[in-house]
């Protein structure tokens, strides 16, 4: 998975193609003329640098959050299914109903947490 924040810091904020789409002033020999200022002024450009690097922040912190939840419904899928073969043997073997309805106790709420984690993904 690609770190949007490592993106971020990884290319140039202050490309000529983004001051040309973000120029106010009328001449394009403006932008490309290094003696004068330039055609925004520092301090929205760092505001406008700022603002990029926070959406990202929280965009990646939000991508961390969703796969933590996946990763915790993949872990409960396969409890699940570790589980339901466990069920599954103590049918074949004829086991004692108590432990057989302990099991499908256990079964019933971890598939409870799964629909529920399903949902949260999504």
């Amino acid at each position: 998975m690609l770190n949007p924040v490592a993106l971020l810091r990884s290319a140039s904020s202050h490309s000529s193609s983004s001051r040309f789409l973000l120029a106010p002033s009328s001449s394009i020999d403006d932008l490309f003329d290094n003696e004068t200022s330039s055609c925004y002024s520092e301090e929205s450009c760092s505001t406008m640098s700022g603002s990029h690097h926070s959406t990202l922040d929280r965009l990646y912190t939000w991508e961390k959050k969703l796969y933590k939840e996946v990763k915790a419904g993949e872990r409960l899928r396969i409890e699940y299914e570790k589980r339901l073969t466990h069920l599954r043997n103590q049918d074949v073997k004829g086991e004692e109903p108590t432990s057989v309805d302990k099991t499908c106790a256990a079964l019933r709420s971890l598939h409870t947490r799964l629909k529920v984690s399903i949902h949260t993904v999504q």
